[in-house]
């Protein structure tokens, strides 16, 4: 796509021409926004634009290093304006945000999911987070080595054999410890599948609210049944996760409250329609962005177990038929498989390509490949590049999605 007079890249050189030193009162970044809709009216609608993001967005991340200030920033748009610069830049220019999904669930926790919660008092299950064999340890390793790498998100799990009120807690100490090291991070656990209803399966995002580490939460739209192969290789049994229409509405308001983005990952074309309703409204917080899952060829955490696809096969025509359905939604998308190392797929370069952005991790390859959790990162920093897509992360990532400090979302 090509924008107007000029190419985006161009514009935005444009717009920061001339700035050779810092100002002493930088322009703040709501600053930035309200200059840019006053000048241009227009310029709203293309703010995060699931096809093209603004200009808008490149100015916040590229300006507020070199601290312009208002008349500076104001000048500068008029100047792209006058000169007829469209908006929109090609997708080819748009920063990547990379997720990753850093915990291998263990044994005893799949078992848990098929055959229910037990009433275990061994040592594993009264010492949350430091026991032999806790998820604690690698998932904090794993989450940090992936945001030094290049990662912007962060999904992780907890010990799902634990009592609820330490898979909490331990939630909450994994993401603290997180934001410790890495204060622009965004992350969000998995649900507490044990729990007994749609309160107890989301206590822990309340708990991070509290403690002030709440940065994203995941809503997985629908019901989404895992299939558990018998013997004989047939699907006979099964686990479910995802909500119903009014549990993600609870979810969505509590977002709202909060401030807090979300991660929306859905498994069918339909689920877009479902993200158009409340997009339309105004009501998915910036920095929402829409996880498209393609269902890979292996049990998830496992060593290449055979399934059946949980969704969609990664293909080609399959993600065009889930942009198709997000066609004039606000949103910025990512794509995503569980069951096999997207990077691998025909569609990871694809995505890229179209505008998309990517997650990676240990969680989703099932043995695919021996990589951990920062050389995946590193590669698909490598597949951005030769796609010619710079990629964001910490402070630049959050300015990119339009998500506030954490300490402006906790006011």
């Amino acid at each position: 796509m090509f924008c107007g007079l000029y190419s985006c890249t161009n514009a935005l050189q444009l717009a920061l021409d001339g700035q050779s030193s810092p100002s002493p009162s930088p322009m703040p970044q709501n600053s930035i926004e309200r200059a840019w809709l006053h000048h241009w009216p227009g310029g709203n609608q293309y703010r995060g634009s699931t096809n093209c993001p603004s200009l808008l967005s490149l100015l916040k991340v590229a300006a507020l290093p070199l601290r312009l200030t208002e008349p500076q920033i104001t000048l500068r748009i008029r100047t792209i304006i006058a000169l007829g610069v469209d908006v929109a830049m090609p997708s080819s220019e748009m920063p990547i945000i990379i997720e990753a999904a850093v915990s291998l669930e263990k044994a005893s926790g799949i078992e848990v999911l098929v055959d229910g919660p037990t009433t275990s008092t061994d040592a594993e299950s009264t010492s949350p987070g430091i026991s032999e064999g806790s998820l604690y340890g690698p998932t904090l390793a794993g989450a940090r080595a992936s945001l030094d790498a290049g990662a912007s998100i962060i999904h992780h799990h907890q010990d799902i054999d634990l009592p609820m009120d330490q898979q909490v807690a331990q939630v909450v100490r994994i993401n603290q410890a997180i934001l410790e090291t890495h204060p622009h991070a965004l992350i969000y656990p998995a649900p507490l599948l044990t729990g007994a209803s749609h309160a107890e399966v989301h206590q822990h995002y309340p708990a991070l609210a509290e403690a002030g580490c709440l940065t994203m939460i995941a809503v997985e739209m629908g019901r989404t049944v895992f299939a558990v192969m018998d013997e004989t290789g047939l699907p006979s049994n099964s686990w479910v996760n995802g909500q119903t229409y009014s549990e993600a509405h609870d979810l969505v308001m509590f977002a709202n409250k909060h401030q807090t983005p979300l991660a929306l990952g859905i498994y069918t074309p339909s689920m877009c329609y479902w993200i158009r309703e409340y997009a339309q409204r105004g009501l998915l917080p910036k920095g929402t962005m829409v996880k498209i899952w393609f269902g890979g060829r292996y049990k998830v955490w496992t060593d290449k177990e055979p399934t059946v696809r949980n969704a969609l096969a990664p293909t080609i025509k399959a993600l065009d038929a889930y942009l198709e359905a997000l066609d004039g939604v606000d949103l910025p998308w990512l794509i995503a498989a569980q069951g096999d190392n997207v990077l691998d797929t025909p569609v990871a370069r694809y995505a890229l390509e179209k505008g998309g952005h990517i997650r990676v991790g240990e969680e989703d390859v099932s043995g695919t490949t021996q990589l951990r959790n920062s050389e995946l990162v590193e590669s698909a920093i490598e597949l951005a590049r030769s796609v010619g897509r710079p990629v964001v992360s910490g402070a630049e990532a959050r300015r990119f999605l339009g998500v506030k400090e954490r300490s402006a979302q906790m006011a």
